[in-house]
Parts: structure tokens; sequence; C-alpha cells
């Protein structure tokens, strides 16, 4: 990368001597400047045969940035299509410029200080936390950038998942897939004027794209996702990213496709779908007997070959760094795409399901390992059944905060629940003491709120995050069909 040079990439690429054009940092229409303490930056890239659209790139750059900033103290959100935006106000800028086989990259990020006489807001690291030194943070987004290339020169499906997850929320629906480029301008007057366009299909442009060139972007489609546990089947609508109905169902293997289509198609109905609306259907599976029925009412009822998760091109596209690598059940793969997709950093990901497991995910998006404990019902049920006097009782999370029983049912409630809240904090405690870094603990399953009110251990709770692996997983495997 090189300081304040967007002139020296320009030179690079094409083996000639700078133009002096504007570097980088200029923006548009020449507003930009460069104060003290903030930093500019230029890189090239050279684009391969075979690889992703180089207008792509646009992504790659942004995530690095993103995550290059929360690095920092600061949680941007990206704003289609060059923008990082805090609390609303622009923090940082990317250009792209293509010089041949060449892509420079410039970056402009204010850390110090931010102008104050534009015609939009704007804020600075400074604002929200200590500066950075600009050449620590310039080394820190270099190592990430190259991380982010990599993963895209063999794919742009996770370099998307990432930034759809972490898109202003104004934004993410208009799904900044790469492809083929629109006249931009054409496209924003048809959408804009409420009129059709040949590219728009079902899908919405942003009005504010002000001409722009954009890229193209798919039809729609609605996705129903299937995740098939031990205890229960969840089926989940999704439509652009969002789940927008989800229904469960007692896992038994000899439920037979036509009682799925039956129960299915009736929920449907409740909530305004018609069975035509689903044009994919995904599943991830731990009960290998229940897979056939489920395949069979995909291709019948719903007229398509089901993708299966962690098969074909639908594999999990991380590495595990396990020694069996090959036992990982698919709720916990699907877990940690999108765990990692939508939180940097090293994670715990704990999913309270029949069994409570723990997922240990790098910084880079390996699965390092983790831990299977028995499911607070399923250690209850254990209890129930082998102690002849003891009643079965609903687990809640208590009213007291009291660990002294005054009788048998409060005593198992105790036992139960706050035994359970002392083996999650006590595990979490093992493994930061064990990783020695930072680790973000996100919680997942129908069990992860029971016990949000008596423990400060989770930084957040996502109770969807399977399903949203599923939704991941099925965009990155329809690339190129």
């Amino acid at each position: 990368m090189w300081p304040n040079s967007h002139g020296a990439a320009r030179a690079k690429a094409c083996g000639c001597a700078p133009s002096g054009r504007p570097p980088a940092r200029a923006g548009r229409a020449g507003r930009g400047t460069s104060p003290a303490g903030n930093l500019y930056i230029s890189t090239l890239v050279r684009v391969r045969p075979g690889e992703p659209s180089p207008a792509t790139l646009a992504l790659v750059a942004a995530v690095a940035l993103e995550e290059a900033v929360s690095l920092f103290g600061v949680q941007p959100m990206l704003k289609w299509p060059n923008d990082l935006l805090v609390d609303g106000a622009k923090l940082s800028g990317i250009l792209l410029e293509r010089v041949e086989d060449a892509v420079i990259i410039g970056f402009g990020v204010n850390l110090a200080q931010h102008p104050v006489d534009l015609d939009r807001p704007a804020t600075s690291i400074a604002a929200h936390a200590p500066a950075p030194d600009p050449q620590v943070f310039a080394e820190a987004l270099a190592e990430i950038f190259a991380r982010w290339l990599s993963r895209w020169r063999d794919g742009i499906a996770p370099v998307r998942d990432r930034w759809l997850a972490r898109a202003h929320p104004g934004y993410r629906a208009h799904r900044a897939a790469g492809g083929r480029q629109l006249d931009g301008g054409a496209v924003r007057r048809a959408r804009c004027a409420g009129r059709a366009h040949p590219a728009l299909g079902r899908w919405h442009y942003p009005c504010h794209s002000r001409g722009r060139r954009v890229p193209a972007l798919k039809g729609r489609q609605m996705l129903l996702a299937v995740d098939a546990g031990n205890t229960n089947v969840v089926f989940a609508l999704v439509e652009d990213g969002e789940i927008r109905a989800r229904w469960r169902i007692a896992t038994d293997p000899r439920r037979t496709a036509d009682e799925y289509a039956v129960w299915l198609n009736q929920l449907l109905n409740l909530e305004g779908y018609d069975r035509s609306v689903v044009t994919g259907v995904i599943i991830g599976i731990v009960v290998p007997r229940a897979l056939h029925n489920l395949q069979v009412l995909s291709s019948k009822y719903f007229k398509t070959e089901a993708v299966i998760a962690g098969q074909g091109s639908a594999e999990w596209g991380f590495p595990l760094d396990v020694e069996e690598p090959g036992s990982l059940g698919a709720d916990r793969a699907l877990n940690m795409i999108a765990g990692h997709a939508r939180h940097e950093g090293d994670l715990i990901i704990i999913d309270f399901g029949t069994a409570t497991t723990f997922e240990l995910v790098d910084y880079k998006g390996a699965y390092k390992g983790g831990i299977i404990a028995p499911g607070i019902n399923l250690s209850l049920d254990a209890l129930v059944t082998a102690a002849a006097k003891l009643p079965r009782i609903a687990i809640s999370a208590p009213e007291k905060t009291s660990v002294v029983g005054r009788n048998t049912v409060d005593q198992m409630h105790i036992g139960i629940y706050w035994g359970y809240v002392a083996m999650i904090e006590g595990l979490v405690a093992r493994l930061k003491a064990e990783v020695g870094r930072p680790l973000k603990v996100i919680a997942t399953g129908g069990l992860a709120v029971l016990f949000e009110k008596h423990t400060s251990v989770f930084d957040t709770i996502e109770p969807d995050l399977t399903i949203q692996g599923l939704a991941m997983l099925w965009e990155r495997s329809q690339q190129g069909n």
C-alpha cells in the first residue's frame, strides 16, 4: 500500500510516470482534504483470469476497512457502494480505478479529525474512541485487506455475505452482489418513477444512487430453509436475507413427505403465502434418517431439488482445524458460517438445543474446536427418569437469585438452572483463559433467552443464527448457476 499516493499506484499499474491526476483522497468533486492525523492510502490489485468481477473489489475494500475500524473501538456500518457510516455520519470512503489489468483502490479514513463544512454529516474515530496512529491503522488494514482479497479470489460469496451482514439497514435489501454492469441512471430513473426496467426484476434499486453504475441484481427468490435437529425440525421462509415466517414440528424420521406437505401448506396459507413462492430449498440435518422424506417434500411439492448443507456446491467453505472434521454437525457448522459473517474477531458460539455446544472460531473463520454438554432439558429428563420420587418441573428463569431451596421443587429448580448458569460461565472463562485473546460470546438456540436475565457472559443473543447460516450457504451454492 502507498500512503498518500494514488498516483504511485497508477504508475505501477501502467508502467508509466505518475499522471498528476487527483489522489484517492480527493473524493467526489475534489471535496476532500488531507488533515494531519488522518489516513489516505492506496493499493493495487492485479486481476487474474477467472476471478470474480473487478467491480466487486469494492466489497472487498469495504469489508476490510470496516473490520479494521472495528479493531479501534468504533462499530461502523456499510453504505452502498463505498462509504462507512457511524450514527449516520460518514467516517471514510473508498475509490476504485481500473487501469489495464489492475484495479487501484484508494482508502480515505478520518482517524483524528473530520470536516464540518460538508453538505452531509461527517465523523472520525477520534469522535468516538482514541484516534489510532495512522501507521498502526495502515498496517492493520493491509493485513485484513490481504486476508479478504484471498477469500475473494476463491469466490465472491464470503465477501458478499460479510458485506450484507454489516450493511446499513436501509441498504441491505439492495444486495451488493457482483455481476454485469448496468446503466445506473436508467435504472434509477425507472425505479424512482415507478416504472419497470429489465434489470430490476422484482428487486429494488436505491433511488439515492445519483446515476452511478451499479451491479446487476438477481431476480427475487424465496427460500425454504430447513433445520432438522434432534428435537425439532424448523422450517423458515427467507426473502432477501430476512426471515419472513418460521414454523417447527417435532423431529420424527417416520414422517412422510406428504405429511410434511399437508402441515406446511396450511401454515403457509395462514401466513398469506402460496406454496409456489418457494423457489429454493436448503436442508441442514443432524438426523440422517429424516433426510429422504425432506428431499421428497422439496422435489414433489416445491418442484426443486433440495441443496444439502455441507455437500456438493454447499460445502462449508471454512477451515476445520480439528482431529475429526467429518464428525462436525450441520447445525454447528451453520452457526459458525453466520457467526463469522456477522461478527468480527475470535468467537465463542453457544447453541442451546438438545445438546449445548460451544464452538471456538478464530478471527479468520477457522473452527478450532469446541465443547458438547447435555442440554438443560436433557439433564432434567435424566434426573427425573433416574430418581423415582422427584417430580417433573418446568425450567424458567427464576425471579429470585437465592440458591437456598426450601422445598423439593425449588431445590431442583436451583440445581438445574443455577447449575447450568455456573457451567456456562465456567466453561466460557476457561475458554477465554486458554485462548488468551478477546473472545466475543454469541448465544443462539431456542433456550438462549432463558439465561439472558441472570448472566452477563453473552455479548449478544441471535436466536436465528442457524437459519441465517442456511440462507448464506444457499446464496453461496448458487454462484455460477
